[in-house]
């Protein structure tokens, strides 16, 4: 079953109720339509009740005035093409709107995403999982796990579809790892300084002349590998897209 979604952005007003992107705006900033902004010029975020609300309740009309009479239409007197023209710059100005929008809504994203698990967290994980003797901090997968969990929120996915799909690529990548891991791995009941120590462990510690510890060794180390191509192939998009 699908999940109801809690929010949406004015390009899904647009589609389902077939009204124009500029009407919304407009609605929004009257208070005609709830809704909120991430950060001061961040994308609208329309909470899916209002959506239920214009289905039944279109949106009030500007040329509509508060006795319900019609007000006058002002005659425009331009020429077709002209008006033509009028109507195509109205539309690149909202595209660039909605643009900038969704990157400020992405750029907020991945800030808290980064809060979470930094690059040095991903780089000092992933690299002690590319060699013998596989030991890593059992902090940075609990850095890991709360990563999932962040983007496991409909309303954390980013907006720009070449962000998201180079986030779930990552995702896909870590994920992998670590549900092939789980195994083989055992946290020592023991912290050093400060902190538990998770190591391979299958019917002992790493032995390079076991041939079973070797394969399995080198499976890790494959896709330790991969996970950190996605995740540098992640850091390469948004930066070339949101600028960060």
């Amino acid at each position: 079953m699908v999940a109801k979604k809690e929010f949406y952005r004015v390009r899904e007003f647009v589609r389902i109720l077939d009204i124009s992107a500029d009407r919304i705006y407009e609605a929004l900033r009257r208070g005609d339509i709830k809704g909120s902004r991430v950060g001061a010029h961040g994308a609208w975020l329309i909470p899916s009740s209002e959506l239920a609300r214009l289905k039944k309740e279109p949106i009030r009309s500007e040329s509509v005035q508060e006795n319900g009479q019609e007000a006058p239409r002002r005659e425009t007197n331009l020429p077709h093409e002209e008006s033509q023209y009028h109507k195509s710059t109205i539309g690149r100005e909202l595209a660039v709107q909605e643009t900038q929008d969704a990157k400020h809504h992405d750029s907020s994203k991945f800030k808290s995403a980064d809060a979470l698990l930094p690059e040095t967290t991903v780089r000092r994980y992933l690299s002690a999982l590319m060699g013998p003797p596989y030991t890593y901090h059992d902090s940075d997968t609990m850095k890991v796990l709360k990563f999932f969990d962040y983007f496991s929120l409909e309303g954390n996915k980013y907006v720009i579809q070449e962000v998201q799909q180079a986030c779930e690529g990552f995702l896909n990548d870590l994920d992998d790892l670590s549900k092939f891991m789980f195994p083989y791995f055992y946290a020592e009941p023991r912290l050093q300084n400060g902190d538990y120590m998770v190591r391979f462990d299958l019917g002992g510690r790493y032995d390079q002349d076991n041939p079973e510890h070797k394969c399995i060794g080198q499976i890790i180390e494959e896709k330790a590998n991969k996970a950190y191509k996605g995740y540098i192939n992640y850091r390469t998009t948004v930066k070339r897209v949101l600028f960060i």
